[in-house]
């Protein structure tokens, strides 16, 4: 009778411990994560002066820019919270000349693109004549390796990046237009 005893109040306390782990798994949220693919497009409003009436000379041109992960209406549909990104990765980064005027010779040389405000994160550009640039809608793209950014972006929620380089023959002002697309790991309720 002991054991049968035993065995009776092993049972209970069995079935009342599993309707505690019920309940405590129907309480909490459930979460999945989810991956969001969103484009950030930028525009940079560059003007380079001539220098002391002598175009042939050339001026230092460095602009910055930047986006912060949540202003992308794909991203924060999906997301309340930076803290429910868990992974970035930069899928992507292209770059082109838009809205020239100026000295049709003006050409941009030793230019770069320096990401998340690290010199070891820098990717150089060919030299190019802006005003052809934007007659033919040319379209560039930086190739490399993103790790460095990926883990930048991931512990700020924020890309940044300065544009630099050396302008001939101006003056001359344009936009450059930055498309970068990110694939981001995103954290959300489940329904």
């Amino acid at each position: 009778m002991k054991i049968l005893n035993a065995v009776f109040a092993v049972c209970l306390l069995l079935f009342f411990y599993s309707c505690d782990v019920l309940d405590e798994d129907n309480s909490e949220d459930k979460q999945t994560e989810v991956d969001v693919t969103a484009t950030y497009t930028e525009i940079l409003n560059v003007w380079v002066p001539e220098v002391l009436g002598m175009p042939d000379e050339s001026s230092r041109v460095q602009e910055l820019g930047g986006f912060d992960l949540i202003d992308n209406p794909d991203v924060a549909d999906v997301i309340g919270t930076p803290e429910q990104i868990k992974n970035v990765e930069v899928r992507g980064m292209t770059y082109e000349f838009r809205n020239f005027s100026g000295n049709v010779d003006t050409n941009l040389t030793n230019g770069t693109f320096t990401l998340t405000l690290s010199p070891l994160d820098t990717f150089s550009f060919e030299d190019v004549n802006i005003a052809e640039a934007d007659l033919f809608g040319r379209v560039y793209t930086v190739s490399s390796d993103f790790n460095p950014v990926n883990e930048f972006i991931k512990k700020y929620m924020y890309m940044a990046y300065v544009l630099g380089g050396t302008a001939t023959h101006n003056p001359a002002s344009f936009q450059v237009v930055v498309n970068v697309t990110l694939k981001l790991r995103v954290e959300v309720d489940e329904e």
